[in-house]
């Protein structure tokens, strides 16, 4: 065994649930097996890191578990008020914006999160025209969270323009 604890992060693809997943591993100073070890997570912007996984050492102190993909976080292993160094991984969060067109000048605009914790429910898009080659806010909406929000969920906002024949995009801010 080692004379501290150590975390190890790797990201892969399983085939199995076509997502992607951390595999989370290391070794504690205790030889024994079924010792618990706690995964620690610290997500972007989050003010604090907290519990979401564990796993049980094997003879030797060594101990390994496997988590679904959850965004950009720093990660530390916790055991017996023993954290390991910190392990950062950064995974660039996907957006999907599907605007649709619907009666009388009114557009939905739906915004799918692909792998981001991040909370939209309330963030302010913007309803943009190209004008002198300049995009130019025409509408802002809050964004409505749908269905199964949060992480890979949805959210709404319905915007209306008067005009037509305009040049026009959706802008979800960084």
């Amino acid at each position: 065994p080692t004379d501290r604890v150590t975390l190890e992060v790797e990201r892969y693809f399983d085939p199995t649930c076509q997502c992607h997943k951390l595999r989370f591993s290391g070794e504690i100073p205790s030889a024994r097996p079924n010792e618990y070890v706690t995964i620690m997570a610290q997500h972007c912007g989050a003010r604090s890191a907290s519990a979401f996984a564990g796993a049980s050492t094997r003879a030797g102190g060594s101990w390994s578990t496997e988590w679904w993909e959850r965004g950009s976080a720093t990660y530390r292993a916790l055991w017996n008020g023993r954290l390991s160094d910190p392990v950062s991984v950064r995974i660039e969060a996907r957006l999907i914006v599907n605007v649709t067109r619907q009666v009388r000048g009114r557009y939905h605009v739906a915004v799918l999160t692909s792998n981001s914790p991040q909370p939209m429910h309330g963030r302010v898009i913007e309803l943009q025209r190209l004008a002198g080659g300049r995009w130019l806010t025409v509408r802002r909406a809050r964004l409505v969270a749908r269905g199964s929000a949060g992480y890979g969920g949805g959210f709404v906002a319905m915007l209306k323009v008067r005009a037509r024949g305009l040049r026009m995009r959706v802008l979800v801010p960084e």
